[in-house]
């Protein structure tokens, strides 16, 4: 993949973007070993991530996504915020937030982000929780544009002020779609381009890949490429095997996608819990140093003493992300990707309809029968402050525009239903001593 600073934008969208493209282009990234470590590239990559995070308007937001539930999104998510970390990365730069759920359950990536001082929302305001979804199929609860504004607005909100912004999908890519929430949804919502985690394996793992990649295209997402998880270390399907093969399928036909890494399985070394209470948010541990505009901000420095909160399971992830994972590539595309979209002053969300058209019954008469008009739609806009990036846009009045564009049926439906809200609590009493199990 080749940077250029001149495909969809103008060179004066970011001050310096230039100067950290010809920056990219000098290496290219192009190490020996394909998404394995190379100790001698080791100070260029942490000089290029230094650039990345020191240019105006940062790296940007990623959404990461996965081809199944518990296929490890959210370690995922712990070992890029971790790997940054450790790293030189200022945990004040770096925010983490999953704005769609089913699990309420705390989760490793909660503790390891409190105890850093990484701002975390580990739960979003929309939670699938158990009869939501007839409740929201019967007009109880709040409607899809309100849900994805909330979303929206979350993401928003915790991306203030920070450098990488790393958004955690919720289950397989369609996971919400009958409300108007998949994870395509969520990520169009946030512009954000998509990082999918797969499986192991070789012809399930690239056919599982190109599956919801698939989802993602399909709404106009910017899919960068994939981190395939949990291989054996050797036999017929072991990591190098199967790295070989899957990298060869990318190179020959999914060429403006890249496989960023293969994770081993790894057996987790046990932990000190009392490290979570003795460190509290982290914001005592780990000075700044003074950056070149004199401001007092945490800037990178080799003495990096947040490492220290980092458990060693925490550590014992991070080293193999970093070992098995090209993460200095992973930044430059993420960074590359946000660039391109927030060029784009505005853009509309066409959601999917959730409640199926009926088919106009078959005219007796030979006549044919009048083109119906084009079904109404009803449009919530609102104005995003640029969840990240004020900074791109040449001058402070233009900022992004979202509409989202929802059937006139749902709209509808929530008008004629809004004396039927429901709150949580009576929706899950009622789904309870039904039987029900999930949302």
């Amino acid at each position: 993949m080749r940077y250029s600073y001149s495909d969809n934008k103008p060179t004066e969208i970011v001050t310096g973007t230039r100067a950290v493209t010809n920056l990219i282009n000098i290496y290219n990234f192009k190490e020996l070993s394909i998404n394995r470590y190379n100790p001698a590239m080791a100070p260029a990559n942490e000089h290029f991530i230094q650039a990345l995070f020191g240019s105006e308007g940062g790296v940007g937001v990623i959404f990461v996504a996965g081809d199944k539930s518990s296929v490890g999104k959210s370690t995922t998510c712990l070992c890029i915020l971790s790997s940054l970390i450790k790293l030189g990365v200022s945990p004040k730069d770096l925010a983490y937030i999953k704005p769609v759920t089913q699990c309420e359950e705390e989760q490793p990536i909660t503790r390891f982000c409190n105890r850093l001082g990484i701002a975390c929302e580990a739960i979003g305001p929309v939670v699938f929780y158990k009869g939501f979804t007839r409740a929201f199929l019967s007009g109880e609860t709040e409607s899809s544009a309100h849900l994805l504004a909330k979303s929206h607005q979350a993401v928003h909100r915790i991306s203030q002020g920070k450098k990488l912004v790393v958004i955690d999908g919720v289950g397989y890519p369609a996971v919400g779609s009958i409300c108007g929430l998949s994870n395509a949804d969520v990520a169009a919502a946030s512009r954000a381009p998509v990082l999918i985690i797969g499986k192991s394996g070789v012809g399930d793992a690239v056919d599982s890949y190109n599956l919801n990649a698939s989802f993602f295209e399909h709404r106009g997402l910017k899919v960068l490429g994939g981190i395939f998880n949990k291989f054996a270390l050797d036999g017929f399907y072991s990591l190098d095997a199967c790295r070989s093969s899957i990298t060869s399928y990318f190179e020959q036909y999914r060429a403006t996608h890249y496989p960023y890494g293969f994770m081993p399985t790894v057996q987790l070394m046990s932990d000190d819990d009392d490290i979570d209470a003795k460190s509290g948010s982290g914001k005592e541990i780990g000075g700044g140093c003074v950056d070149n505009n004199g401001n007092g901000d945490y800037a990178y420095s080799n003495d990096n003493s947040w490492s220290s909160l980092i458990l060693p399971s925490e550590n014992q992830l991070s080293n193999t992300f970093l070992n098995y994972v090209n993460v200095s590539r992973l930044l430059c595309d993420i960074w590359y990707s946000n660039l391109c979209i927030k060029s784009t002053s505005d853009f509309s969300i066409q959601t999917m309809s959730i409640l199926s058209s009926t088919s106009p019954p078959v005219p007796t008469s030979p006549t044919p029968a009048p083109a119906p008009p084009p079904p109404a739609t009803t449009t919530a806009d609102y104005t995003a402050a640029g969840p990240l990036f004020h900074s791109l846009y040449s001058s402070g009045s233009l900022q992004p525009k979202i509409s989202i564009s929802l059937p006139a049926q749902m709209a509808s439906l929530e008008n004629n239903v809004s004396n039927k809200k429901r709150s949580r609590e009576e929706i899950e009493a009622l789904a309870a001593a039904k039987g029900a199990k999930g949302g």
